[in-house]
């Protein structure tokens, strides 16, 4: 007994196409519903994130140099930014200025630049001669290799002669090696950061030297 189907010749054979069509549609709907889905969510967490970041940057003017309020000083941002400051990422400078005596109390250098990722953005304050801090506004750093030294940098910083570059050359690789992070990519973070450390340290003592 023959037990294979029968086939009837005048039926059409089934066509497979078709099921592929259909699939590649309903496939390429997922992608879009997920695309819009993404987009959506990222228009209505970005201004939060901007918010944030910008919220961290204006607190960062009074408490890098040990501020509770600009009472008391004259603030300057129109400061023309150099060569060599925008070379390295700076991207603003405030000068705070003793009211009474039109001396300058303290400058903040604001920078933006990109380490192993873009979106390196902080801060870098002065004040009595010394690096008086160093606020981290936001970065796109690997959290356990880059985001550590930034996360530490302003305890390394604060206190250092502003003129003693080669110190915090020294301060900062002494850092990586020590937390075993001698490995390239936070090495290109490190020397993005201490290449603007360095040129607001000599504008700083330029501008004061004055």
């Amino acid at each position: 007994m023959n037990d294979k189907p029968f086939l009837n010749p005048m039926q059409p054979p089934v066509n497979n196409t078709k099921k592929t069509i259909h699939l590649m549609t309903f496939l390429g709907g997922v992608c879009l519903i997920a695309t819009a889905a993404l987009a959506s969510v990222n228009a209505l967490t970005a201004p939060i994130i901007a918010q944030r970041e910008e919220d961290t940057r204006q607190a960062g003017y009074l408490a890098l140099l040990d501020l509770t309020s600009g009472a008391g000083y004259d603030i300057d941002q129109s400061a023309m930014i150099t060569t060599n400051l925008s070379g390295v990422g700076v991207t603003k400078i405030t000068i705070f200025y003793e009211a009474d005596t039109d001396d300058i109390f303290g400058i903040i250098y604001d920078v933006s630049t990109t380490g192993w990722q873009p979106n390196l953005n902080f801060q870098v304050g002065f004040k009595n001669g010394l690096y008086s801090g160093f606020n981290n506004v936001s970065n796109g750093e690997t959290p356990n290799i880059g985001g550590v030294l930034i996360q530490d940098l302003n305890d390394i910083l604060v206190g250092i002669q502003a003129g003693n570059i080669a110190f915090v050359n020294d301060a900062v690789s002494a850092y990586l090696t020590s937390n075993s992070l001698s490995l390239t990519f936070a090495f290109v973070t490190r020397n993005v950061i201490v290449s603007a450390l360095e040129r607001t340290a000599l504008d700083y003592v330029g501008r004061t030297a004055l």
